[in-house]
């Protein structure tokens, strides 16, 4: 599996048309996504980074989430719940996978789990190494955990940036929390119009100078 995509990946896609969700609501703080009430069959709502709490993980979950907004465009709310969850719609998916492959390595995190990065020890390199050589697998493994958990909350850090530019931008208020499916009617018009930086393509080229700035 290293290096390699995990086919439960995939991530479904809520659509930019007619789905709703009416209890979700934008974190005027963290800039997540958190419910104002539990759904049917769990226990406790989805929280959003600012709130949440030590409570137990939902039955056939890996993480207390039901909804992700693509940490690109900000556009699309993406089902989430699973530890191979993806963080990005299928068109800004598509544009992080090619600079990732264009530059031979993971510029930036698909989404949380290591082995969607390519970052791991192949068995049979553990199973042949002397000490030393061991040691060095071991050294390394470590510094490819670092730089992912940095890359993953660098990428964190723009997807919250770029929430407040948008919500900025139409005239709304990024301090406080917002209605989700208000802020998406807000900002979803102006996605295919001038000047680009709104649309898809300019989060991207956004995305790409944030991290080449890092």
């Amino acid at each position: 599996m290293k290096g390699q995509e995990h086919v439960w990946s995939n991530t479904p896609e809520t659509g930019m048309g007619k789905d709703t969700h009416p209890n979700f609501m934008l974190c005027g703080t963290c800039h997540g996504l958190y419910e104002d009430k539990p759904q049917p069959g769990f226990a406790t709502p989805q929280r959003c980074g600012c709130s949440r709490t030590g409570e137990p993980t939902w039955p056939r979950n890996d993480f207390n989430e039901h909804l992700h907004l693509c940490e690109c465009c900000r556009l699309v709310p993406l089902r989430s719940g699973s530890r191979w969850s993806v963080w990005f719609c299928k068109e800004c998916k598509a544009r992080v996978r090619n600079l990732n492959s264009i530059t031979g390595r993971y510029v930036i995190p698909i989404g949380r789990h290591s082995l969607m990065g390519g970052i791991g020890i192949e068995g049979s390199e553990l199973v042949d190494a002397d000490d030393r050589r061991f040691n060095e697998l071991v050294d390394g493994l470590a510094d490819q955990m670092r730089g992912w958990s940095d890359s993953i909350d660098h990428l964190h850090a723009f997807a919250a940036r770029r929430t407040v530019f948008l919500t900025d931008a139409v005239g709304l208020d990024a301090t406080r929390d917002l209605q989700l499916d208000t802020w998406l009617q807000r900002v979803r018009p102006h996605a295919d119009a001038s000047p680009l930086e709104f649309g898809k393509e300019g989060s991207f080229d956004s995305l790409v100078r944030w991290f080449a700035s890092d």
